[in-house]
């Protein structure tokens, strides 16, 4: 009990301590060591009541910013305070699209650090553009995919004029591409469900989404986005690799698994340096990766083989495709290669 009254006795006298320092910088006056005004010192207190008093008073400068370019609803947003961000909110010619030095706006920090009741806030607060972007192309709905903020996600996805696609210019970020490659699988799925996204948008270096899963080893989502209409999953990036290419090389043998049961995926599709997925998996010796991938290329050595020799004593194509398939190794590289068979070339 002796050492809760100690902390409130220090808490009141830090606090006159801080009322006497604002007391004689004035209404809009900046405070030299600070550089921020009275109203800014409130905020970033906490303070609720000394906060209504600043607003309260005449001529006051919401939107007067520091040294770094903050607004009170800046700093309010970053810190998570719910009731001074509804203060500031229903305060006159209050900015709410104000951005400080870094280009970042109240929605973007609140997005960013998951401050759900801040963001609802924000959203409903006239004139709030919610595809503001800061200096780097962030968007809000980027920095709360990349952060995994499930209930941000899910309040910006809702908000009119939304864009689910944009992507940051720095590195042509996707938000499905931070979360993809974060591992962030709720917000795959939500992501997934809004209206007009594009699950093969990639980066600047011709990353999509699939890719980085795979890269990072996120099976859950590899599964996601494998199961999202179009998608694409031999898409490679700038160096040729692909989403088997690299789970191959990294011994992500629930990714190589996955991707191989894939719709159209071509096995034996190399990469810049010539080397497909089961050069890459044996130069790395994964053992229980090269099997599988021995086995579908098996399949269609003997499929090729097979069917060169069908359609040179004359049966048409389609006969001779169902007839090679039917005489491979085993039922598993049957069921591999009939998936596969779409992007097999047929050499004359």
């Amino acid at each position: 009990m002796e050492s809760l009254q100690n902390m409130l006795r220090t808490g009141a006298s830090l606090l006159t301590e801080f009322h006497k320092a604002t007391a004689g910088l004035g209404v809009n006056g900046l405070d030299g060591q600070l550089v921020q005004t009275s109203l800014h010192g409130a905020v970033g207190a906490g303070d609720i009541r000394q906060v209504s008093r600043w607003l309260g008073t005449p001529s006051i400068d919401v939107n007067r910013a520091d040294e770094r370019g903050r607004t009170p609803l800046l700093v309010a947003c970053r810190e998570g305070l719910v009731e001074v961000v509804k203060l500031l909110l229903a305060a006159p010619g209050v900015d709410v699209n104000w951005a400080d030095e870094d280009g970042r706006t109240p929605l973007i920090l609140a997005s960013q650090n998951g401050h759900t009741e801040e963001v609802k806030l924000l959203l409903a607060a006239q004139g709030i553009d919610v595809n503001r972007v800061d200096e780097h192309g962030i968007t809000p709905l980027n920095a709360a995919s990349f952060g995994g903020h499930i209930e941000v996600v899910k309040l910006l996805l809702a908000a009119p004029g939304i864009d689910v696609n944009r992507a940051d210019e720095k590195f042509g970020e996707t938000p499905l591409i931070a979360a993809s490659f974060n591992g962030h699988a709720e917000v795959v799925k939500l992501l997934l469900g809004a209206p007009g996204i594009d699950v093969n948008r990639a980066d600047n270096s011709g990353r999509t989404p699939l890719y980085w899963a795979s890269y990072s080893g996120n099976t859950e989502v590899v599964g996601l986005l494998l199961g999202a209409p179009g998608i694409d999953v031999n898409r490679a990036d700038m160096d040729g690799e692909t989403p088997l290419t690299l789970s191959s090389t990294w011994g992500y043998l629930h990714g190589v698994t996955l991707l191989l049961g894939a719709p159209g995926i071509h096995v034996l599709r190399t990469n810049k340096d010539g080397k497909s997925a089961l050069d890459l998996a044996t130069e790395r010796d994964r053992a229980d990766i090269i099997p599988l991938l021995e086995e579908l290329v098996d399949a269609k050595h003997s499929f090729v083989a097979l069917f060169r020799v069908l359609m040179h004593i004359g049966l048409p194509c389609v006969q001779a495709s169902a007839l090679a398939m039917r005489h491979l190794p085993s039922e598993r590289a049957k069921a591999l290669a009939t998936r596969a068979r779409d992007t097999w070339t047929i050499p004359p």
